[in-house]
């Protein structure tokens, strides 16, 4: 049962349309109709219409202070949606989250400014079908790219509120860079973030498809960014196998130009690259080279970097980071991933397993790594051998 929450602080949404959600937290809660644009008013917090009603003006709005007052008095269990969620519990979106100071400030005055990620989807639709992505289900609602009027009177209304984000994140799911105007957005950005007064951080996660040498440099010149490269694959076979539709030689053709161009200003700006490999059945057996292969392109560049997981990462931030991940239901541990036999709790331990086998778990953290995989049992998927 959920009492109380942050997200109505810290992570609103807003999709190309306009329309703002109080956390994507609830949205992907709803299984029977995912992403839904039919929520109760509850969790759909309002509009933004260009010229007339701001975000700020819907996240101070009566749906969003209704719903801050509940979370503050440990009531929103009388909101049936919010009852609902599985993430509300957790000790990252309850008050908890707030530190003492913060905490007394949102109870001074609910409507404060307390940071937080706001979340943009700049566009809806994504050019790849991969295996493990649930975006069958969002297809249904094609939103496409959001207007870039809307999106400049967004980030206006931020600006002439002095409002203020820890990080802003350019998408929700879908490709971002699919975005036709994409660089005018990032230019716009640029323009009104400068040192930071607006978002502290600037979050991208692509498939690096669209990625091209313009796209890259004005990406870089952007400032403090973090930018996620999903690849899943250390071979075009097994690339093609699970992210469908994509070309490999031009997306690793891609990242290698971006990487080269972060290394000439990344000590001069706070910019972190990462490139993902979420570990599944159909490529277990290509870690070992994926780490390896990025190592050594990464030395060759003389870049510091480190090879983390998802659950380390925190732990050893560089500007550049080979990121091994595990399929996420989207709920509670104990709910199945999309498409796979595995619980997130066993695709965890799944990744643990190949991670060890493949000498990729930090030595500190070896042994706790090795008892929690011990101590858990069977995993749903076979270990198959390692073909590095």
């Amino acid at each position: 049962m959920v009492s109380s929450c942050a997200c109505f602080w810290k992570t609103p949404v807003i999709f190309s349309d306009g329309s703002v959600y109080a956390c994507p937290y609830s949205i992907d809660s709803l299984k029977s109709n995912p992403y839904s644009i039919n929520f109760s008013d509850f969790i759909k917090l309002g509009q933004v219409v260009p010229e007339k009603i701001g975000l700020i003006e819907v996240l101070n709005g009566p749906i969003n202070q209704r719903l801050k007052n509940l979370s503050l008095n440990n009531r929103l269990n009388a909101i049936p949606r919010c009852n609902k969620c599985v993430f509300g519990v957790c000790t990252s979106n309850s008050l908890n989250s707030f530190s003492p100071e913060e905490l007394k400030q949102i109870k001074r005055n609910p409507s404060a400014c307390i940071g937080g990620l706001l979340s943009i989807e700049i566009n809806s639709t994504c050019n790849l079908k991969c295996i493990m992505c649930n975006r069958g289900n969002y297809d249904k609602i094609n939103l496409g790219p959001m207007d870039i009027d809307m999106f400049k009177f967004i980030i206006k209304n931020i600006e002439r509120n002095l409002f203020y984000f820890d990080s802003i994140q350019l998408f929700f799911n879908g490709e971002p860079l699919l975005h036709p105007y994409f660089d005018k957005l990032i230019d716009f950005l640029r323009e009104k973030n400068v040192n930071n007064q607006l978002f502290r951080n600037v979050i991208i996660d692509t498939n690096g498809q669209f990625l091209t040498p313009r796209i890259s440099q004005k990406i870089i010149k952007l400032g403090r960014v973090s930018i996620t490269f999903s690849l899943d694959a250390f071979s075009k076979t097994t690339y093609d196998k699970i992210r469908r539709g994509g070309d490999f030689e031009r997306v690793i053709s891609n990242i290698k130009f971006f990487l080269k161009n972060q290394v000439k200003v990344y000590n001069h700006h706070s910019l972190f690259s990462k490139l993902q490999f979420i570990i599944m059945e159909e490529n277990q057996h290509e870690v070992s080279q994926f780490a390896r292969f990025w190592s050594e392109y990464l030395h060759s560049l003389k870049v510091d970097f480190s090879v983390v997981n998802i659950n380390n990462a925190n732990k050893y931030p560089k500007p550049v980071m080979i990121l091994f991940k595990f399929l996420s239901s989207g709920g509670k541990q104990e709910e199945q991933c999309y498409k796979t036999g595995m619980t997130e709790k066993e695709a965890e331990i799944f990744m643990y397993k190949i991670l060890l086998k493949n000498n990729l778990i930090p030595k500190a953290e070896m042994e706790s790594v090795a008892n929690l995989v011990r101590n858990s049992g069977s995993c749903s998927y076979n270990i198959q051998a390692n073909k590095s």
